[in-house]
């Protein structure tokens, strides 16, 4: 036997604290009475904006989906707790290796979904730790799998983790939402942290007032076809699904007039100026007390992006983030709406290549 493989999510932790609170921001920051405790159980686990939809208008549905994400993924992924007797477990089974004819260094820990960035803060400690395989993904399912190489002996201490790091800011990330086939993209009057990305060194995917797709510079039609002069049409990357924008139950698009819309990228602020590896440096009040900050290093500056959205406290995700040296939104930038900044394509491949698919 060469690998032992474990859940993370409901089998070594529990990540019932994190899914509720920021649920509970989510329905707050819209003056929703939050569910109770029962409720929230039946929450975990189905893909959220499925159960929203069931419960609520679209636009209502997908608010409510974004606040969620905005805060799970700054905050609630580390609120997971680790279930008694895991860790002793874990050290056992190390022990216990030998016996069963395989190598300690060759266990392994699957993390699905969102608790991959805990399973790296508990892979930090091990000297064996080893980068993940490349993702799999499935456009209809929640399930992110991360491969790792765990020495077993992890300590509680590991499962903590470590302040972020500024190794790796700038590194370019693809947004979880992409994979999606349903999503037609940021909006750029808009901020998003998505704080659980394994992309990331940091573990954080920044989108800083970015409209569009990072993977369909030159967006698409309302009838899904390419725009010239792209050649080809907006695909989910790695799973190669056509991007339709959210369907209704009949398998039509929600919105007629939109349709399959994909909005292209604004030449002043596209993917690589605006999405990519990022930390938060400071909280709304531009100090560093309490929480876990970075350094932004050079050729970035520290500039507040996220606002207080509700009546809660600052819940982990408020304040600055580290950004591009020249990219704060509104310095050259595009302005109030999508149709006023001048938009990949306009000029001819100014975006990339023909094949639209964020290549150069």
């Amino acid at each position: 036997m060469e690998a032992v493989f474990f859940d993370l999510d409901g089998t070594l932790t529990d990540p019932y604290e994190g899914v509720a609170r920021s649920l509970t921001f989510a329905y707050d920051g819209l003056g929703l009475p939050a569910p109770d405790a029962t409720e929230m159980r039946t929450l975990i686990g189905p893909p959220l904006q499925l159960a929203m939809r069931a419960r609520f208008d679209a636009a209502v549905a997908d608010e409510i989906v974004r606040r969620f994400r905005l805060r799970y993924g700054a905050a609630g992924m580390f609120e997971n707790v680790v279930y008694p007797g895991v860790v002793e477990m874990l050290a056992t089974a190390g022990r216990a290796a030998p016996l069963f004819g395989w190598s300690a260094s060759t266990l392994s820990l699957i993390a699905t979904p969102a608790g991959r960035t805990l399973a790296f803060r508990a892979l930090a400690a091990s000297p064996r730790a080893v980068p993940p395989a490349p993702r799999q993904r499935r456009a209809d399912s929640m399930t992110r799998t991360i491969l790792a190489g765990l020495a077993v002996a992890v300590s509680a201490v590991a499962l903590m983790g470590t302040g972020c790091q500024s190794t790796g800011i700038g590194d370019p990330c693809t947004p979880e939402q992409e994979y999606d086939p349903a999503f037609s993209g940021f909006v750029e009057q808009e901020v998003s942290t998505e704080g659980e990305s394994f992309q990331c060194q940091t573990r954080l995917c920044l989108v800083n007032h970015f409209q569009g797709r990072v993977s369909c510079p030159y967006g698409q039609n309302a009838s899904g076809k390419p725009v010239s002069p792209a050649t080809q049409a907006c695909l989910t990357p790695g799973i190669g699904s056509p991007v339709t924008g959210p369907l209704s139950s009949t398998g039509a698009p929600v919105d007629p007039m939109v349709g399959e819309t994909v909005q292209p990228q604004c030449t002043d602020r596209t993917a690589d100026k605006t999405v990519y590896c990022s930390c938060r440096c400071a909280d709304i009040n531009g100090t560093q007390n309490g929480g876990n900050f970075c350094n932004c290093p050079d050729g970035f500056a520290c500039t507040q992006l996220v606002s207080s959205l509700s009546a809660a406290t600052d819940q982990g995700l408020t304040g600055a983030y580290c950004i591009k040296t020249g990219t704060a939104f509104g310095t050259g930038a595009s302005g109030a709406t999508a149709s006023t900044c001048d938009k990949c394509g306009a000029g001819g491949l100014n975006c990339g290549n023909a094949n639209n698919n964020g290549g150069s």
